[in-house]
């Protein structure tokens, strides 16, 4: 990517993670997961309800140890349900006004995407943004964090390969748009400014309950969203922001 404007423009990328914030996996990942399996408990009905996943850590949630949770999420990475998962209300309009932003600044911006997904789904991804972003030059980034509590218990069980925050480093993006709240932590850190994203407030895993101990309230450098038109407007605020420095 070649920076009409080197200076400014380290200071403008933004990245997104994939799953709940432009590609909406929860709902399709919790269906495919009821038909075949259900729920080890009999509230419900058997079935694990979106709506109930108040935790990052699936296995908690599908009352099933963190293995077989993540046995389910690989094999679902091979079916149709999560090839054809729909776009994020508005992620897709998104998208393409912050390549406009990109412009501006960079002769061929290239939108970067920092994901969880292991690399073995890297077709699949290709594919999807090629289908719902044509137009629109990316590259995808793999964090591999593989379904854990998060960055720090991943840290602790070895199953992390790279941290979002030093990803978000390393390609110079300044901001990052993510439905997980440890991992906007871990951004956070690494002083990155993030985006929480919370659908329209209905995402029960990054709820503040899911605080590290001791914290009660979000750092600085991490603000809340509720839908795409709040993340471009808030985008668009610190872009105009900087150029002004």
């Amino acid at each position: 990517m070649v920076d009409k404007k080197t200076e400014f423009s380290d200071g403008i990328l933004i990245a997104f993670d994939i799953d709940d914030v432009i590609a909406r996996l929860g709902p399709s990942l919790f269906r495919w997961n009821n038909k075949l399996y259900g729920n080890a408990g009999t509230q419900n009905k058997g079935k694990a309800l979106l709506k109930d996943h108040k935790t990052y850590a699936l296995h908690k949630t599908w009352s099933c140890s963190e293995q077989e949770a993540l046995r389910r999420v690989l094999e679902f990475y091979q079916t149709d349900f999560f090839k054809n998962l729909p776009p994020v209300p508005g992620a897709i309009e998104c998208v393409y006004a912050v390549k406009n932003i990109l412009k501006k600044y960079y002769d061929d911006p290239c939108l970067p995407y920092i994901t969880s997904r292991p690399t073995s789904t890297d077709v699949i991804n290709q594919n999807w943004f090629d289908k719902y972003t044509p137009g629109v030059d990316f590259k995808i980034h793999y964090s591999d964090h593989y379904f854990s509590d998060g960055p720090k218990a991943a840290a602790q069980t070895g199953k992390i390969n790279k941290s979002k925050g030093i990803l978000c480093k390393k390609i110079n993006a300044a901001i990052i748009v993510d439905d997980c709240l440890e991992y906007c932590l871990d951004c956070s850190e690494h002083g990155i400014f993030s985006m929480l994203f919370d659908l329209n407030g209905s995402y029960g895993h990054n709820k503040l309950r899911n605080l590290p101990e001791g914290m009660k309230k979000l750092p600085e450098n991490i603000v809340r969203v509720k839908n795409h038109k709040e993340v471009f407007a808030k985008y668009s605020a610190y872009v105009q922001m900087i150029s002004k420095y």
